[in-house]
């Protein structure tokens, strides 16, 4: 893990460490938990925006699941379509600074239903930028 987290964790730790540890993020105006157990990541809607809540996102999807890898931050996000199941796409990024970012092609679905046509480095999926949130512990 790197100095961000070693320096904040006596700050945003919730419960015992052997548990894990609990960081709150905000990502495209929802709050995300992030959860963190040895080198397992798991970010979760804490409070998803009102449109992905519209859209069926509820308290609790997960958004991505991956592990630590050194510095390195490898995994599967989630990408959401109202009506459709996530759609799972491979993800590779690092914290930088109080941010963490993750990149890769996201999904791109038919115009007319859920199914995940292709990928591509411009989807607006295809970046995902989580900020430290200071107002929301």
């Amino acid at each position: 893990m790197s100095a961000l987290f070693g320096a904040t964790l006596s700050a945003v730790a919730i419960g015992p460490t052997s548990a894990g540890e609990l960081y709150i993020y905000e990502h495209n105006l929802s709050v995300i938990d992030w959860f963190v157990v040895g080198d397992k990541i798991k970010a979760t809607y804490s409070k998803p925006k009102a449109s992905l809540v519209a859209a069926g996102v509820k308290e609790g999807a997960v958004l991505f699941e991956g592990d630590y890898e050194g510095n390195r931050i490898i995994g599967t996000a989630y990408a959401f379509k109202s009506g459709c199941a996530p759609a799972p796409y491979q993800v590779i990024g690092m914290e930088q600074g109080s941010q963490i970012i993750l990149r890769g092609p996201g999904p791109v679905r038919s115009k007319s239903g859920c199914d995940v046509i292709g990928y591509s480095a411009k989807s607006p999926h295809a970046e995902l930028t989580f900020q430290y949130s200071a107002t929301h512990h």
